[in-house]
């Protein structure tokens, strides 16, 4: 099996994913193709059936895709076409067999059209082998531009499975006449066992967290976007943690759920939309240079707040939001993460895809959209939901095994092919 689409280093979501594939076929070789090789490989080195594959954009789409192409003319031919595979991604496409797309979210305008041609690119290099690709569950569509329509109507009809994440991007691609089903997030089947706890515990215990606490994981992404809206994203984060400690009376623990710490020469660089560590460290930054807030006139609550400064591995991230008695965060991910636990979540978001997965524990008024906050509304939502958490946790929990057997769905897809 090959996986696209994800690196399991940098975004923690993708990594979780991963993740949950590489639990769920542990005697079955995994390719995985990745934007962060180097990164990846150090973190993937102690799964004896994954290799990683460089899987970079620019030589897939400058040699990959061009020789990709003439494989798949001279398949047509019946000609021998396996010695144009020279490149690791084509060796390695070559020999497997399927793809699990991973990607997230894909043939969607609201990315940037660039991504269009790289969603093509990942899953019609393989397509052109004859390998069979799954895209497992991810948000696709809205079609509206014609990059993203034309390069949808190229793919999307060929894959031997397409996952809709949610009732939204089942609409769209119902719409768009392809066929598909609906699940959950893999990430919901991503295991946790005893030792990511133990980690988890290590980390708290040497931050000097002690007890109970809530979570906060803020999201790069989110802070660019209140940028653009005019938003201080990190003064709003800052101080809607330090309401937190004074209207909930728990310490707070501030991590990223999407990180990779600067890269030295042997790692790759992680754009900033993808590590969070840089908006923790200017949250951490800002509290420390607080004299007043809305809610106290001294920083005596610095004693009460933790950063978990580190990349730390998706696994781990659940671990710590396992111990939580509610998260607050703008990073999908850290929300699935927190569901999965059955640990409260309130969201500040940017989309539909929230709310679609919180409404299947019916808790979607749990999300805020990041246009529409203030300080004080987001600390009042949170307020009111850690007065309830533990109703919430129970609603939660009893929802979470139809969740999970849903996210399961993309396994019997793959297995379907792997055992035919």
């Amino acid at each position: 099996m090959s996986t696209v689409g994800a690196a399991y280093c940098a975004n923690k979501g993708a990594g979780s994913m991963l993740q949950a594939i590489i639990d769920r076929f542990d005697d079955v070789t995994i390719d995985v193709h990745s934007t962060y090789p180097i990164a990846d490989a150090v973190a993937l080195a102690e799964f004896d059936n994954v290799n990683v594959v460089s899987a970079r954009a620019k030589t897939q789409a400058l040699l990959d895709f061009p020789l990709a192409f003439l494989a798949g003319v001279l398949r047509v031919l019946r000609l021998p076409w396996r010695w144009v595979c020279r490149t690791d991604v084509l060796r390695s496409f070559s020999q497997t067999d399927v793809v699990a797309d991973v990607t997230g979210i894909s043939f969607s305008d609201s990315r940037p059209k660039v991504f269009a041609p790289y969603h093509l690119l990942l899953d019609s290099i393989p397509l052109l082998l004859g390998v069979p690709v799954v895209k497992c569950s991810q948000a696709i569509g809205p079609f509206i531009s014609v990059p993203v329509k034309v390069t949808a109507r190229l793919v999307l009809p060929r894959l031997s499975g397409v996952v809709a994440r949610g009732p939204g991007t089942s609409e769209m691609l119902s719409g768009f006449d392809i066929d598909h089903i609906e699940s959950h997030d893999l990430a919901f089947a991503m295991r946790m066992d005893e030792l990511h706890l133990d980690r988890a515990a290590d980390l708290l215990e040497r931050a000097g967290v002690e007890g109970a606490y809530i979570t906060v994981a803020p999201s790069t992404l989110v802070m660019q976007k209140c940028s653009q809206a005019g938003i201080d994203y990190v003064g709003l984060i800052a101080d809607v943690i330090t309401g937190l400690v004074v209207r909930c009376g728990q310490p707070v623990v501030l991590l990223a759920h999407s990180s990779q710490p600067s890269a030295p020469p042997e790692r790759e660089d992680v754009p900033d939309r993808l590590n969070d560590l840089v908006v923790c460290r200017a949250i951490a930054q800002r509290l420390g240079q607080l004299d007043d807030t809305a809610f106290l006139d001294d920083t005596a609550f610095l004693d009460d707040i933790a950063f978990l400064d580190d990349d730390l591995p998706p696994a781990v991230l659940r671990a710590v939001i396992d111990g939580s008695e509610m998260v607050v965060t703008s990073r999908f991910h850290a929300m699935v993460s927190a569901l999965a636990v059955a640990t409260p979540p309130v969201v500040i978001g940017w989309s539909h895809k929230y709310g679609e997965v919180l409404d299947a524990f019916g808790i979607e008024g749990n999300v805020i959209d990041f246009a529409e906050v203030d300080t004080e509304g987001i600390v009042e939502v949170a307020a009111r939901q850690y007065e309830t958490r533990v109703e919430t946790s129970a609603r939660i929990e009893a929802e979470l095994p139809a969740v999970v057997r849903s996210a399961e769905q993309n396994f019997a897809l793959l297995d379907e092919i792997l055992g035919s």
